[in-house]
């Protein structure tokens, strides 16, 4: 009798597949456990919520819209009120039409915009609203924040097109971060997802192409899985105990370098043209333009500063905490554009307060950003400043669309 050796063959396989089947199932529920139980442990243990930001096709990035609840953040140590309206931004919902008698400064910025670690009345958005009001005379003043961790200047201009503009508003303030803003516009810089632009042959810009396909899962996780977020958190303090412990610069950093090297001088000019181009467009909708300059803990505290000096090594001397804010000051003033610097002020105040045993401007020692301090005085450095007050900018002469 012979044997067919294809049918014997095939006999084997099927049975190597019934006893491999049952283990892959064993494997896939021991797993599936671990993370429940893992997940159960994380929100046992810590006080860890999700995360709300989501990227999003046309504006880049934004929060879960219409989401208002208690999270614990970290970098506060202590719960806070998110509270996020109809666009996914931070604040209530308001008319899209600009109620009668009331003037309209919408503010768009990065993280140290939207303060996720303060409490909403606490920011120094909305405490330039209680500025603005206090000194109002009969007109009435609404700030609206639409700052996004990790936003870049192109993703701004993007939000304005898509969404600020709807609001109305006499002033536009860009809130611009020396900490990493400079860097953030550049693709050859940073690799995070967000809407990035790069220079025109024509001397504009050019926008590059952006997808949110491969980020769905991620987006659910952020909000359904604690122990998802954890991990993220995690990697994130290590990557960063890593760099501190080899005395790595980062990569925001050479925002500071005054020879401009290679791919930071393009990130400067995109900078640039991103800024004018920004004014411009704003401008032609009837409304006014300012430039608002946030200084990060280094450029204010020696101590910080001092290991700024150490990662660079060799080219320390190439480094200056002033420079950023001169070179987006000159940027500003080239093309007439109203602009808001902190730095000078910030670092006065921080010599008195040290002198008297208080506390620094930024969370975290002055490494993260504004605390209750910080925001309390950059709302009151930008609320006097020519060009932002009621004095000087008055219902009756903001310029008619």
């Amino acid at each position: 009798m012979k044997v067919d050796p294809s049918s014997s063959a095939g006999a084997d396989s099927r049975s190597r597949l019934r006893r491999f089947v049952p283990k892959l199932l064993v494997l896939v529920g021991t797993f599936a456990a671990l993370l429940a139980i893992g997940e159960v442990a994380v929100r046992s243990l810590t006080e860890i919520g999700p995360l709300l930001i989501v990227r999003d096709p046309k504006i880049g990035k934004r929060y879960v819209r219409n989401h208002d609840e208690r999270i614990f953040v970290p970098e506060a140590g202590e719960t806070v009120r998110l509270r996020f309206n109809r666009e996914g931004f931070r604040g209530p919902n308001l008319a899209y039409e600009k109620p009668d008698g009331v003037s309209r400064v919408a503010v768009v910025g990065d993280s140290m915009t939207v303060l996720v670690a303060t409490e909403e009345k606490k920011t120094w958005v909305a405490r330039l609203q209680g500025h603005l009001n206090r000194s109002a005379t009969g007109e009435r003043w609404e700030v609206m924040n639409f700052g996004v961790s990790s936003a870049s200047t192109g993703q701004e201009l993007v939000l304005y097109h898509e969404v600020v503009a709807q609001y109305e508003p006499d002033i536009v303030i860009l809130a611009l971060f020396v900490g990493n803003d400079v860097t953030d516009n550049s693709r050859r810089l940073t690799r995070a997802p967000r809407i990035y632009f790069d220079l025109a042959d024509d001397g504009g810009i050019r926008r590059l192409p952006y997808s949110t396909g491969t980020d769905r899962l991620s987006a659910w996780a952020n909000q359904h899985s604690r122990l998802y977020v954890w991990y993220r958190t995690v990697m994130t303090l290590s990557r960063a105990r890593v760099r501190q412990s080899h005395e790595r610069l980062e990569g925001r950093h050479l925002v500071f370098r005054t020879d401009e090297p290679g791919d930071l001088a393009h990130a400067w000019e995109l900078t640039r043209r991103l800024i004018s181009t920004f004014a411009r467009d704003v401008e032609a909708q009837g409304s006014r333009f300012v430039v608002a300059i946030l200084p990060s803990g280094p450029q204010i505290y020696d101590d910080l500063w001092s290991e700024i000096l150490a990662a660079a090594g060799d080219d320390a001397r190439y480094f200056d905490p002033s420079y950023a804010e001169k070179r987006l000051r000159a940027l500003c003033e080239e093309d007439g554009i109203t602009c808001v610097a902190l730095l000078d002020r910030m670092r006065l105040e921080a010599e008195r307060t040290q002198t008297t045993g208080g506390e620094r401007f930024f969370y975290d020692n002055g490494r993260r950003h504004f605390n209750d301090a910080g925001n309390a005085l950059a709302a009151e450095i930008i609320a006097n400043v020519p060009g932002i007050t009621t004095s000087q900018f008055s219902l009756d002469s903001r310029p008619r669309k």
